[in-house]
């Protein structure tokens, strides 16, 4: 940096060789009076240069014939960039979904529903946290951008760029916990209310899927009043993010808050809906677990006769697996339980016995990619869910 006399000052760069480059009037703008200059060839230059603190002092060395700093189109201290599509001078912008030449809210809106489990793949200009994914953590992200800005100063952080991406920050210490807290039906149609548990942090956004339905038709928020959110859905899935810094404010440990009623078509042949955590953002803006409690299942219940199928509520998570998946589940009965796997053909590849808890884990262990069915079974009742084993 410059100090008070126009000298530039190098103390505390660590060793290395350095490029430094002045230019002065570079793009030959004219004066006041409108005359430009005949003559640029000294309006840069250039220095080289190593940098050695090994001794205990600094030594600097000028380097001789050193490359000439270019741009991406090959000119002498041009200032030509790549783009993040790779384009020298383009104009594809990191954010711009909507490839409008700007990035706007209109955008964040567009991200928000990229973000469901139909949204497209994502790219390099897409993908504003680098994990190779529109989720709804890129959503919240450019969000953030368009809230605060790229000098935003943080209480107790100092001054943020909220644009600078590729950015973002996994936190897994301040996990949110989703629960299906009443479900209802009439054969054709019904709803499922979710509650939500955040007792570590206050939430901004949250997304997650239904397994059990036919399609999502709809949704009705049930958060506070002062808890403001976009929510974009598909068949199967369901993003809620607050566009205005907005938030469902923490709670005690092990109180939920009602946050979504979500309507759909019944799907006949399944037994349980369950809900089935994707991810959540606090109001850091960071990525924090989300994931569901013993109750991320209930039977469906048709109003009609009222007849639970199942004393067993249960739910695989994850669900497709890869290595494990941790079965969860609700019983009506006291007394041990066992579980049987079974593959497409009806083949017991697993059977699991004296079960005393209220979770199952089940290890890959050898076992292939495709569908396989855990019933579980105890002396008031039995129960089923269907597990993906996904390739690898």
């Amino acid at each position: 940096k410059a100090n008070a006399s126009g000298n530039y000052e190098i103390d505390g760069l660590p060793d290395g060789n350095y490029t430094m480059v002045v230019r002065v009037n570079w793009k030959n703008k004219p004066d006041l009076l409108g005359r430009v200059e005949t003559d640029t060839l000294n309006n840069w230059a250039q220095v080289c240069f190593s940098i050695d603190n090994s001794s205990g002092f600094t030594v600097i060395q000028v380097i001789d014939d050193c490359p000439i700093v270019s741009g991406c189109d090959g000119i002498a201290y041009s200032d030509a960039e790549l783009d993040c599509a790779g384009n020298c001078n383009g104009s594809a912008l990191r954010g711009d979904i909507n490839v409008s030449g700007n990035v706007d809210g209109t955008d964040v809106l567009s991200y928000l529903q990229a973000s469901l489990l139909s949204g497209p793949d994502a790219t390099v200009c897409t993908d504003l946290n680098a994990d190779e994914d529109i989720s709804l953590f890129d959503a919240a992200l450019l969000s953030g951008c368009q809230i605060f800005g790229t000098a935003y100063n943080v209480p107790g952080l100092g001054q943020k760029d909220f644009c600078a991406f590729p950015q973002g920050v996994d936190n897994i210490n301040e996990s949110v916990y989703l629960s299906v807290s009443d479900i209802e039906n009439d054969n054709y149609t019904g709803y499922v209310d979710i509650s939500l548990s955040n007792p570590y942090s206050d939430v901004l956004a949250y997304a997650f899927s239904l397994a059990g339905v036919a399609k999502i038709t709809g949704y009705e928020l049930m958060s506070p009043a002062d808890f403001v959110a976009q929510v974009a859905f598909d068949d199967f899935s369901v993003s809620v993010l607050s566009t205005v810094d907005s938030v469902i404010y923490k709670q005690p440990q092990d109180v939920y808050t009602p946050a979504i009623r979500v309507f759909f078509d019944v799907n006949t042949e399944s037994e349980v809906i369950c809900v089935q955590p994707i991810e959540s953002v606090n109001r850091k803006y960071e990525r924090v677990p989300l994931d569901v409690d013993i109750e991320g299942c209930l039977p469906q219940v048709t109003t009609g006769n009222n007849d639970v199928l199942f004393d067993f509520q249960l739910a695989a998570q994850p669900n497709p697996m890869q290595d494990v998946t941790t079965i969860k589940f609700l019983h009506a009965g006291n007394g041990a339980l066992s579980a049987t796997l079974l593959d497409l053909t009806g083949r017991t590849v697993r059977q699991f016995d004296n079960i005393t808890s209220n979770q199952l884990v089940i290890q890959r262990q050898g076992l292939s990619e495709g569908v396989y069915t855990l019933r579980m079974q105890g002396a008031q009742g039995t129960g089923s869910v269907k597990i993906m084993i996904a390739g690898r």
